[in-house]
């Protein structure tokens, strides 16, 4: 099939089905509400290439105000690979962020990292998977109280502080869906942490999870984890936050999957001590690959 006869446009819902397929072959964790939500947040940034009159490749660029944006999504179909058209899907996520002014970014697989390199991005941080059936940490925290979508708004401050950039558009969504449960430490005043629990085509994912002390992170987790035993649970971990990174492995959770942090500066270079997608210091787990 000729590259003419690839059609360019921008992802919609009635594609759902479609990048479905894809995100399936690859063996992700997106739901059709992730999809949606994508493109709920971000219609112009939603990107899908049409070949035969389906879907063959996708990608997705969410910005997050002024500071920077993510680049997810990059699927195509194994039959259409090897002929450029993943290196066109990313460069038209990464456009429609240098066109708002925000600095691209990515997590990387290393396949994937042979590319960005070649394209301007430079390594941020390691970003790791853990996977498995928890076991309990410690006992469940009663001072964690339960987190409601109304009631979001509590912890954006605390979430704008630690990510660097305001999500609460994403943090809405991804706690609003049917099967979603978000924690918040303490219960009552002002908030020192707050995690969302979501499910998965493949596992319960753990995340975002964020805290301003080990205390607050540790009764969040082990109030989670009280919750799932006997479930197949992920949380992605930065590499530099060596406590949650213990509390991953205390839970018996082995790292399945190392992946590399990386953005493409634009100005200035990257802020070491809140580089995109966040603080490590306060970032206990991300909201996954594809969000940051």
């Amino acid at each position: 099939m000729s590259s003419e006869s690839h059609h360019l446009r921008p992802l919609r819902v009635f594609d759902i089905p479609d990048a479905m397929v894809l995100k399936e072959i690859a063996g992700w964790n997106q739901t059709e509400e992730d999809w949606k939500l994508f493109i709920e947040i971000q219609r112009e940034g939603c990107f899908a290439l049409e070949a035969g009159g389906r879907v063959v490749a996708t990608s997705t660029a969410i910005p997050y105000g002024s500071a920077f944006g993510w680049v997810g999504m990059v699927l195509v179909l194994p039959e259409e690979r090897r002929k450029g058209h993943g290196t066109r899907m990313l460069d038209a996520a990464v456009e429609h962020l240098l066109q708002r002014g925000v600095t691209p970014a990515l997590d990387a697989t290393q396949v994937g990292k042979l590319v960005y390199d070649r394209r301007g991005f430079v390594d941020v941080l390691g970003v790791e998977r853990r996977m498995g059936m928890p076991a309990a940490v410690g006992s469940a925290a009663a001072s964690c109280g339960r987190l409601a979508v109304e009631a979001i708004d509590r912890v954006a401050d605390l979430d704008r502080e630690a990510f660097g950039a305001d999500r609460t558009s994403v943090l809405r969504g991804l706690l609003g869906r049917d099967g979603s449960r978000g924690l918040v430490y303490p219960p009552a005043g002002e908030a020192e942490g707050y995690l969302i629990v979501r499910r998965g085509t493949r596992f319960t994912h753990i995340g975002p999870w964020v805290a301003r002390s080990e205390e607050a992170a540790s009764a969040l987790f082990a109030t989670a984890l009280s919750r799932l035993q006997g479930c197949t649970v992920g949380v992605d971990t930065m590499v530099p936050n060596a406590f949650a990174r213990r509390l991953a492995e205390s839970a018996g959770l082995p790292v399945v999957r190392s992946l590399v942090r990386m953005a493409r500066p634009i100005a200035g270079g990257v802020d070491a001590s809140c580089p995109p997608g966040g603080r490590p210091d306060r970032i206990f787990a991300l909201a996954g690959f594809a969000w940051g």
